[in-house]
């Protein structure tokens, strides 16, 4: 099943990055969470049988958010350059910020390509040829075809690449061509649902030296939170990565399904909980208006009139005793 819905660029046409893609690092172990929800244009939809984590080798992989065209004309080149050194070079192995310097460099190297063909082939021009003749233009002129050419929009794309290497357990973030290191935060998040997935990490006050066990849960519970966010995807794959090299694989479903069953529990137990809290506020906020009420009818009974004969005990005055001298 393929469920098709449209997500609306904003006026810089930016590309909605309707998913979420997870990561969270327990010792020498990640883990990784992802929905199914794909972008491409205008166009969102969630295929039954496709993952968004692609193996890159058998220690490191890579989650994508946003638009999945692009992504897939990235992945080409990054996968063909990760084989070949592979097949030249067996024991030679990738190291997880190798791999995220790379998908930029292909980004890029599209990026370039694409500005060419917008900006200097209407020209005659290639970007090596302007490079060498940008003197017989003016230099406003110049200076204008440069800026288009380093500003030039390409499709909105983040990635994770994680997993395992020489150096240890990994997670980066490549954002748009920007690269960031997660591996002392602990976890890291992408895609329309990353704040509510980060929002449950920080609260489950996640550290990178919890069990293994504690972090899948904790992984799972934060997909499934984040699932609030308009566009994020029901279904869930996960993989896991560790201790050792070579140790990547995707988690069974029947452990999805364990998972699942751990978060429903806890679920249940917490609207439990939070049912109790609200009658036990309840109580003490009826308990407060109570007694407020109860200090406002004492101020407002009649009090006997001790100063004067014509005193009632409705609280009238009687005749006014005049204090004139005659």
């Amino acid at each position: 099943m393929v469920v098709v819905t449209r997500c609306f660029a904003s006026a810089q046409q930016e590309v909605c990055r309707v998913t979420v893609c997870i990561a969270a690092r327990s010792g020498s172990n990640v883990i990784g969470a992802s929905d199914r929800m794909l972008t491409s244009g205008d166009i969102q939809f969630e295929p039954s049988l496709i993952s968004k984590f692609t193996q890159i080798t058998t220690s490191l992989g890579i989650l994508q958010a946003g638009d999945a065209a692009f992504h897939s004309e990235i992945m080409w080149g990054v996968v063909a350059e990760v084989q070949e050194r592979i097949t030249a070079h067996p024991q030679d192995w990738w190291l997880a910020s190798d791999i995220s310097d790379l998908y930029v460099k292909h980004r890029t190297a599209i990026k370039r390509k694409r500005a060419q063909a917008a900006i200097l082939s209407p020209l005659g021009l290639t970007i090596e040829g302007f490079l060498t003749n940008q003197n017989q233009f003016k230099d406003d002129i110049a200076d204008q075809i440069t800026r288009d050419i380093i500003n030039y929009e390409v499709p909105d794309v983040s990635v994770l690449v994680v997993g395992i290497d020489p150096k240890g357990p990994h997670i980066y973030v490549v954002d748009n061509g920007e690269i960031s290191c997660n591996d002392v935060i602990g976890f890291a998040a992408i895609g329309i649902g990353a704040r509510h997935a980060e929002s449950q990490f920080m609260l489950g006050k996640h550290s990178w030296q919890l069990p293994l066990a504690d972090t899948a849960l904790l992984t799972y519970a934060a997909k499934k939170r984040s699932e609030i966010a308009p566009g994020v995807g029901k279904a869930t794959d996960m993989f896991t990565a560790g201790p050792g090299l070579g140790s990547l694989e995707v988690v069974g479903q029947d452990v999805v399904d364990r998972l699942d069953t751990a978060y429903r529990r806890m679920k249940r137990r917490e609207e439990r909980c939070q049912q109790d809290a609200q009658k036990e506020v309840n109580a003490y906020v009826q308990e407060r208006e109570a007694r407020y009420r109860a200090t406002l009818e004492q101020q407002t009974v009649p009090r006997r009139e001790h100063d004067g004969e014509g005193a009632t005990n409705s609280g009238e005055a009687g005749p006014a005793i005049s204090t004139q001298k005659a």
